[in-house]
């Protein structure tokens, strides 16, 4: 290069990302062009920065402990970058990736006992939940086989979603409800006014939330699949494969479609997603569980891939 050469460099760029509970992942994108007396040269750059929490149960040595084990999250964090360059005069075109892995940290947690969940299905499942809190009631009994009621399937949604912002959020007071059969003082309020408010659930009617009421796998799969967001990834004129997809109502369709593609929720034995059947407890824990799941590990997975590679 000369040494009178003027280089002249145009930069875009932008920064995308997410924030939960289970991690955050912050993506700055930045295109240059770079200008000489040799031509243009194009650089793409995309510097991804991760945290990831993961649940993981670890049994305790019977010879040094009365416990069995214990969950513990794990915590993790890293840098992918990716990098794309284009150099016409030299018919040169490339790219390479760099990563970076920091050492995870662990915070154990506590596993609650149940009285009535001995070798019982769902017993992980429900176990879990409560080790982060997404349920907190300090019953002896679970009572797996009652049904769910939508008060306490939105607010272990609503929970596992973020619940570093849900648990701040209820420590502000409401002075007026915004339903007339769930109490301002109700110390989950804040929790369905929230839900309410950014759409994932909405109240039978504009006075009643109906709160006792049985939740329905319909209702399900349109709380779960709002609260992430993805109510739009259904193409046009989705078809679950499910054998009963003419019998889900329009407003859960495509709901149900999505969280069949995440595996969130499954249909039975016949392959019916049975959209009117109410759920028990442990049934909705088990999805509440595959939620939590995908909160973990697949999001950020698909994420990343989606911004990482967009051409």
């Amino acid at each position: 290069m000369a040494a009178d050469e003027l280089i002249t460099v145009h930069m875009t760029g932008r920064n995308v990302g997410y924030e939960n509970f289970w991690g955050a992942t912050e993506t700055q994108i930045i295109d240059y062009e770079i200008i000489g007396n040799n031509g243009t040269t194009l650089v793409t750059s995309k510097v991804s920065d991760s945290t990831t929490k993961k649940l993981e149960y670890r049994q305790h040595d019977p010879t040094l402990s009365s416990f069995t084990g214990g969950h513990i999250i794990i915590v993790n964090s890293d840098m992918v970058s990716k990098y794309t360059y284009s150099y016409p005069y030299y018919l040169r075109n490339g790219s390479f990736d760099l990563s970076k892995q920091n050492t995870p940290t662990l915070q154990r947690l506590v596993v609650p006992k149940f009285l009535d969940l001995t070798n019982h299905w769902a017993k992980d499942s429900i176990e879990k939940l409560y080790s982060i809190g997404v349920f907190d009631d300090s019953s002896v009994k679970f009572m797996p086989g009652e049904i769910m009621t939508r008060y306490d399937f939105t607010i272990g949604v609503l929970k596992a979603v973020d619940t570093r912002v849900t648990e701040s959020t209820t420590k502000k007071t409401s002075t007026k409800s915004i339903f007339k059969d769930v109490s301002a003082k109700d110390k989950g309020y804040m929790y369905i006014e929230s839900a309410v408010n950014q759409g994932i659930i909405n109240g039978f009617t504009a006075e009643l939330f109906k709160p006792d009421d049985p939740l329905t796998r319909a209702q399900a799969a349109a709380v779960l699949v709002r609260a992430l967001g993805m109510e739009g990834r259904a193409p046009a004129s989705a078809y679950s494969k499910f054998a009963d997809d003419r019998s889900i109502p329009a407003w859960a369709r495509n709901s149900a479609y999505v969280a069949n593609e995440l595996g969130i929720i499954h249909g039975d034995a016949n392959r019916r997603f049975n959209a009117q059947q109410h759920l028990t407890r442990a049934e909705a824990s088990a999805m509440l569980q595959r939620f939590v799941d995908f909160l973990e590990d697949d999001l950020q997975k698909n994420y990343r891939d989606d911004v990482l590679n967009l051409n």
